[in-house]
C-alpha cells in the first residue's frame, strides 16, 4: 500500500499546493483505481508516463502482477452482510462508458470484468449517473450531463463508499454547536481578531484514546468497529503492511497469512504551527518516506506478546471534532499532468481498448 499511500501524499500535496487553502481533499486509492483502468490499455509512452507517476514496474513481466496487486483492493470491498452488523462497509466500483462510435478489443474488455468488475454500458447520461447514485449508495446523485456525452471516447468511472460505526461511539447529547476554523482563522481568533468560523455540531468525547505527540504534530487513531465487535481492541490497519520491511513492490502488505486481522481506524493529524505550510510539510514527508507510515500507525493487539513499534498510547482525552458534509468536484487532469502524465495529456495512438481513434486523458473528481 505505499505505493498508493505515496501517490495520495503527491497528489494532495500538490492539490493544496494549486488551491492555496484547505482543500478537501482527493480519494487516493479510488482516482488510483481508476488510473489503472486506463494503464491496463496503454503502451509505449503513455505506458511509462503512468508508471512514473503510479511509481510501477512497466515491464512486460511486471505489468501483470501490478495490475493484480492493485485490484486486490477490491478483495476488502465486500458489502455489509447484516444493516445492524457494525462491521464496516467499504465498496469500490468500477465502469467502462465507451461512445457509441468506438468498439472495445475484447481482451482490454476482459481484463476490466476479471481484475475490476467493471460494468461495461455504452455512454448514456441517465444510466452513467444511476450507476453512480447506487454505487455511492445515494450520497452521489450525479456526475455527467448531456454537454459531457461524446462518441469519440471511452469515459471511465470509478467509485468508493465507506460507512462504519465508531467503537466507542460520540455521544449524542455532547455534541453541541460550535464553530470550526481554518487555516489563519484560529491564528487570527487567537490574535483577538472575531471571525466566525464555519458553523456546526461539535462531536466531544471524553476517554482513553490512542495518542501521541511530538514537536511536529498531535496524533490520535479511533478504531471503527470490527466484526467481532471487540471494544477498545487496538488492531493494525488493513491499509498498512504489517512489514517495515517490504519493497516498493508490495503494493498492499502481507495480509493473506491466516493471523492476519482487519481492523479499520480513523486517523487525525493536527499540526503545531497553525496554517497551511505545516500540513504540506508533513505531506510532503509521507509522499517522500510512505513507509513511515506503517511505523508510525503500526498498532499491537492487548494480546500481543511483541514490543509495540509506536509511539501510540491509550491517553485520557477531551476531544472534539466538527461534524458537517464535504462536497466538492475538481478537475485534476492539470496536477496529474504536472506529476509526469503531460504525455497522456496529448492525442496518442498508445492506448489499445480501440484502434479507430487517438485518445487523451481527463481526469474529474468529485466527493
Amino acid at each position: 500500500m505505499d505505493t498508493v499511500n505515496q501517490f495520495g501524499f503527491r497528489l494532495q500535496f500538490q492539490y493544496m499546493l494549486a488551491q492555496e487553502k484547505c482543500s478537501n481533499g482527493v480519494v487516493a486509492a479510488n482516482i488510483y483505481c481508476c488510473l489503472m483502468m486506463a494503464v491496463a490499455g496503454s503502451e509505449s509512452i503513455n505506458m511509462n508516463a503512468f508508471a512514473e507517476v503510479l511509481r510501477f514496474d512497466a515491464s512486460s513481466d511486471a505489468l501483470g502482477v501490478t495490475v493484480q496487486n492493485i485490484s486486490r483492493l477490491h478483495k476488502y470491498c465486500k458489502p455489509c452482510p447484516s444493516k445492524n452488523g457494525g462491521v464496516v462497509e467499504l465498496v469500490i466500483g468500477s465502469s467502462v462508458w465507451p461512445g457509441k462510435s468506438i468498439e472495445i478489443e475484447p481482451r482490454w474488455a476482459k481484463q476490466m470484468d476479471q481484475m475490476f468488475e467493471a460494468t461495461i454500458a455504452p455512454q448514456e447520461v441517465y444510466a452513467m449517473n444511476a450507476w453512480a447514485r447506487e454505487s455511492t449508495r445515494g450520497k452521489i446523485q450525479s456526475v455527467v450531463s448531456e454537454v459531457d456525452m461524446s462518441d469519440q471516447d471511452i469515459k471511465l468511472m470509478t467509485c468508493l463508499y465507506f460507512k462504519a460505526k465508531w467503537e466507542v461511539p460520540f455521544d449524542p447529547y455532547h455534541t453541541r454547536p460550535g464553530a470550526f476554523f481554518g487555516f489563519g482563522e484560529e491564528g487570527m481568533r487567537k490574535s483577538g481578531v472575531t471571525r466566525l468560523g464555519m458553523r456546526c455540531p461539535m462531536m466531544r468525547r471524553t476517554s482513553d484514546i490512542l495518542y501521541m505527540e511530538d514537536n511536529v504534530a498531535q496524533m490520535c487513531v479511533l478504531p471503527y468497529q470490527t466484526k467481532d465487535n471487540n471494544m477498545n481492541k487496538p488492531q493494525p490497519s488493513p491499509f498498512l503492511s504489517n512489514h517495515p520491511t517490504a519493497t516498493s513492490s508490495t503494493v498492499f502488505g502481507n495480509t493473506s497469512g491466516p493471523t492476519a486481522e482487519l481492523a479499520w481506524n480513523a486517523v487525525i493529524i493536527l499540526p503545531k504551527n497553525p496554517g497551511a505550510t505545516a500540513i504540506l510539510d508533513i505531506l510532503s514527508h509521507f509522499s517522500t518516506c510512505p513507509s513511515t507510515l506503517r511505523t508510525t500507525f503500526s498498532i499491537n493487539s492487548q494480546n500481543s506478546t511483541t514490543i509495540p513499534s509506536s509511539n501510540l498510547k491509550p491517553t485520557y482525552l477531551r476531544l472534539t471534532l466538527p461534524r458537517f458534509t464535504l462536497k466538492q468536484s475538481t478537475d485534476l487532469s492539470e496536477l496529474l499532468f504536472n506529476l509526469g502524465l503531460r504525455p497522456v495529456s496529448r492525442p496518442s495512438p498508445y492506448f489499445s481498448p480501440h484502434d479507430a481513434f487517438e485518445v487523451r486523458l481527463y481526469l474529474q473528481h468529485q466527493t
